[in-house]
């Protein structure tokens, strides 16, 4: 099959590549998905992929997949220059940010993710990843945290962000609202053990701090569960690390919250 070539404009590549900056994010409320897989499973996830940009031998093997979506073929030297990575990998797309509404109902029965002023986005993406192969569905970050739809963070989570709600809220007053009627946890470096304390809660708030400083002491007051993953002891009795960090530290406590 023959497919005609599209010339993309310096208008269109200036535009593509400023997604990659917050502030034009908000202001087009658009995202870009670099590489093939991701673009291929966010698909079949309530985001909704505007355009794929794409060689043409990757159009006609995913034809079928993508049939319904606006495609436009270009070639290799055009997808380098709109990609972000050393080595583009045969496709990029833009998408639509969704918009998640923070409903009271998600606090009836759902295990939540709290991050507090989350900076890294190799972290963030993790975490949403983590969540998603824990079955948790909503993450609710403070108004600091890193935006979700950080080219980096989209590409760690893999297609995660297509099912994981993602919310920023003001989470003091947040906290305020909803601390009287659901159990909330916070990570800590010295607090009690988490083999003692995770009590396999269906609802509940676990907080995360940022990797540098931890919880926010504005949040403190609304913790009714400080827990920390006791560190291996050498023979002096002693760590050899002083913190884990905060995706690994994420994923462990998922774990204990579903299946401990």
């Amino acid at each position: 099959m023959s497919y005609c070539y599209i010339m993309i404009t310096q208008q269109d590549i200036k535009y593509i590549r400023s997604l990659r900056q917050n502030k034009f994010r908000k202001i087009h409320n658009e995202f870009i998905i670099e590489g093939p897989k991701s673009i291929l499973e966010l698909i079949n996830t309530k985001i909704k992929i505007l355009k794929i940009y794409a060689l043409e031998t990757w159009i006609e093997d995913n034809i079928n997949i993508i049939s319904n979506v606006n495609y436009e073929i270009i070639k290799e030297k055009q997808l380098k220059q709109l990609s972000n990575q050393k080595t583009p990998n045969q496709a990029i797309a833009i998408a639509e940010i969704p918009e998640h509404k923070l409903a009271p109902s998600i606090f009836n029965n759902e295990l939540i993710l709290v991050l507090d002023n989350i900076n890294d986005p190799g972290n963030f993406g993790t975490i949403i990843r983590t969540a998603d192969w824990f079955g948790i569905k909503h993450i609710i970050c403070s108004t600091d945290t890193v935006d979700a739809y950080n080219p980096k963070i989209v590409q760690a989570s893999m297609s995660s962000i297509g099912r994981v709600n993602i919310y920023y809220e003001y989470l003091q007053a947040m906290l305020s609202s909803v601390a009287h009627s659901i159990p909330v946890y916070g990570t800590f470096i010295n607090a009690e053990n988490i083999n003692k304390k995770t009590n396999n809660h269906k609802n509940a708030l676990v907080i995360i701090g940022n990797e540098a400083n931890g919880i926010s002491k504005e949040l403190l007051p609304f913790i009714k569960h400080k827990i920390t993953i006791p560190s291996y002891k050498n023979e002096n009795n002693n760590s050899q690390v002083e913190s884990l960090n905060a995706s690994v530290a994420t994923a462990i406590i998922c774990y204990f919250f579903r299946f401990m």
